[in-house]
């Protein structure tokens, strides 16, 4: 029987900014849980997928294992 993908995960989110007049950024983590999809239902924006967790990447560190990591 085929394991189910779980439905999203969680993961840390840089979310520095830069105030108006201010000459350094502004430290902002936050904590959010990424929906998950198969390749063929991904939306690539809203929703993570094996084909796009690379653009995830750029802006998130993951809380948790993918559930897909074994098979890269």
């Amino acid at each position: 029987m085929a394991k189910r993908l779980p439905k999203t995960i969680h993961a840390l989110a840089d979310c520095s900014y830069l105030p108006p007049g201010a000459k350094a950024f502004e430290p902002r983590i936050a904590e959010v849980e990424i929906p998950l999809a198969t390749v063929e239902r991904c939306a690539h924006d809203a929703t993570m997928c094996p084909d796009c967790v690379w653009q995830w990447q750029l802006d998130h560190i993951f809380c948790e294992p993918l559930p897909w990591a074994h098979d890269l």
